[in-house]
């Protein structure tokens, strides 16, 4: 081995032993906050200043880096307002972020597909148990929910429409 396989041997085990949920338990900081802050570290990058500093600190220009990682597709769920205190619940049942959380999860042991960051937003124009699942801003699924129906419906739906289009996550 030489000292560049060592180095991407060294960044594969960090990855590994460093996993969001793991970094999440240790630091006792929510995911969502870790992965907002990645997304924010990942925005920075595009900055030349920011870039010149990287390339310097790594000693490897940030394409090299970059290479073979591929771009994941957004998806984001839009929930009319009486669906936003699913959000917020403490019962694990009906949990909207927890069970999207779960579903990403299975999928990755599972599937091995990696659904990116689902982004979960209120919309006022929709229709009050109405909601709807994009990726990449392409409407993939939009439905209402029954009086008698809870966040199960939306994150089956919503890995419905990732299952049908694996592909894009793969």
């Amino acid at each position: 081995m030489n000292a560049y396989d060592d180095q991407l041997h060294d960044q594969h085990l960090v990855r590994k032993t460093l996993s969001g949920n793991r970094i999440s338990g240790f630091l006792d900081i929510p995911i969502t906050t870790i992965e907002s802050r990645l997304h924010k570290a990942r925005r920075q990058l595009h900055r030349p200043k920011v870039r010149k500093i990287l390339e310097n600190l790594l000693h490897t220009p940030i394409e090299i880096l970059e290479k073979g990682r591929k771009r994941m597709p957004k998806v984001e769920v839009r929930l009319g307002t009486d669906l936003i205190p699913m959000c917020k619940t403490d019962s694990e049942a009906e949990n909207l972020l927890d069970q999207i959380s779960t579903l990403r999860n299975r999928f990755l042991k599972e599937k091995q597909l990696t659904i990116p960051p689902v982004r979960v937003r209120d919309n006022m124009a929709f229709p009050p148990r109405a909601f709807r699942i994009e990726i990449e801003n392409e409407v993939v699924f939009r439905g209402e929910l029954l009086e008698e129906e809870f966040a199960d419906t939306i994150v089956e739906k919503l890995a419905d429409s990732v299952q049908a289009q694996a592909e894009a996550f793969r």
